[in-house]
This record gives structure tokens, sequence and C-alpha cells, in this order.
């Protein structure tokens, strides 16, 4: 059986794999309800590597309040969809 996968959920899905990579997590442990206070690797440090790493996988750029104020995964992905909505 073949499953459809949108845009989104690729997006989501490699999202969440490099906030995996990135933050020493083990697979699965991340949701998009996830939120930075939970993590405590994910600090402002890390954070600018993620939104970093970001931009390049996605060829997209985030201001600086995007960059800090993105608190929780879900909100880096509505910030993704709207920017490459964009630009496909």
């Amino acid at each position: 059986m073949s499953v459809n996968m949108t845009s989104k959920d690729i997006i989501e899905k490699q999202v969440i794999s490099t906030l995996e990579v990135l933050l020493s997590m083990e697979r699965g442990r991340l949701t998009v309800h996830t939120q930075r206070t939970e993590i405590a690797e994910w600090d402002s440090i890390k954070q600018l590597e993620i939104m970093l790493e970001l931009e390049k996988q996605f060829s997209v750029r985030f201001s600086a309040p995007e960059i800090t104020e993105n608190r929780e995964i879900q909100q880096i992905l509505e910030l993704i969809y709207k920017k490459t909505s964009k630009i496909s």
C-alpha cells in the first residue's frame, strides 16, 4: 500500500529529523508540539544553529525575531510552510 505524503508531511519529517541530529536526541522523541523549554540542550546558541541549518535545507531566510521567537517545533514548521509556499 502506497502512502501519499504531502509537502507539509515531508517538511515535518525533515525538520524533526534535523532537530534530532542537532540536539543529539534519539529518533521519535520529538513531536511537533515539543517546546525549547522541554529540552535542556536547546539553548539560544543551539536555536541559532538549528535555524541556520533549516535556512540551508529549505533555501529560505529567517529574520532575527523569527530565529529567536519560535519556541515550539510547530511554530518553526508554520514559518517554513509560509516561506516555502512563496517560492514554490
